[in-house]
């Protein structure tokens, strides 16, 4: 009836109770990685199904082809071989069955010894954004979803679930943010996922400056915004700062109680689950 347009997706999720709108931010592990969209109980009182997600910088890690790293794109200096790139890795998740690639990485290169420098373009901004932005763009023109990350950053890996990024806010825009703003602006992802590090001492992960006055309001970015795996953020104040997904799972019942307790407003979770369904049309 959504895709029909006979019922608004905000009436769509109006029916749902708070408890069944807690679930959404669930994360549930499927056969392609994490499901997201509620239990299968609520998949099937209401009539949708859940949006898969996989990991994957350098393509699919199974069942797909083997692609060069994000550093060794990002040196070719090579928008369309991006994009075809890009095409590829789309067609080939969705033979898989997966709705929402987790990539392209986004973060910048600061330390030559960074864990994960394979997963990220380049130490400069622009060249990111723009090698982010012509993969999402291929990625997406095979009907599947790019999820941009880690937001924001995230570049160092020891210690990243306690690491404490001190950065000024003119760093912040023309350095770290910038490569975001380019793909976000340009591509239109379908999600976004959050970084694990703190920012200026609050979790990137729960950030409402970041993921709702930066993100939402200035960028215009209207999709769904995840966490990463295991992060430590608390999850009601993730949910209140815009973040949609709790990977790999949340938890429904301490969410409830937060409403109930009026420490969530539950417009809030009625947004998320809103911006969620709207992914998940996206990607049908």
């Amino acid at each position: 009836q959504v895709l029909l347009g006979e019922v608004s997706l905000e009436d769509y999720v109006a029916q749902m109770t708070d408890y069944e709108l807690a679930e959404f931010f669930v994360a549930y592990a499927g056969k392609n990685g994490s499901e997201a969209g509620g239990s299968d109980y609520l998949c099937q009182k209401y009539g949708h199904r859940r949006s898969n997600m996989k990991d994957g910088p350098a393509g699919m890690s199974k069942n797909a082809s083997s692609w060069p790293c994000e550093t060794i794109v990002a040196s070719a200096w090579n928008t369309e071989l991006v994009t075809a790139m890009g095409m590829i890795i789309g067609r080939e998740i969705n033979q898989n069955g997966v709705d929402l690639l987790l990539a392209p990485g986004l973060n910048l290169h600061r330390y030559p010894l960074c864990g994960r420098n394979n997963e990220y373009y380049s130490e400069d901004p622009y060249l990111t954004g723009v090698m982010a932005a012509a993969m999402v763009r291929g990625v997406q023109s095979m009907g599947t979803g790019a999820c941009v990350k880690h937001f924001v950053c995230n570049e160092q890996e020891a210690n990243k679930l306690e690491s404490n990024s001190i950065v000024s806010e003119r760093a912040l825009r023309q350095l770290y943010l910038y490569a975001f703003e380019i793909a976000i602006k340009t591509a239109d992802p379908v999600a976004v996922m959050t970084s694990y590090n703190h920012v200026n001492g609050k979790p990137a992960s729960a950030s409402y400056d970041l993921l709702v006055n930066i993100l939402r309001k200035e960028w215009g970015f209207d999709g769904m915004v995840t966490t990463d795996w295991w992060t430590n953020g608390t999850h009601y104040k993730e949910i209140a700062a815009g973040n949609d997904i709790k990977m790999p799972k949340g938890n429904p019942e301490n969410t409830l109680r937060m409403i109930l307790e009026g420490k969530l407003d539950p417009e809030c979770v009625r947004t998320s689950a809103r911006r969620l369904m709207e992914a998940i049309l996206r990607l049908d």
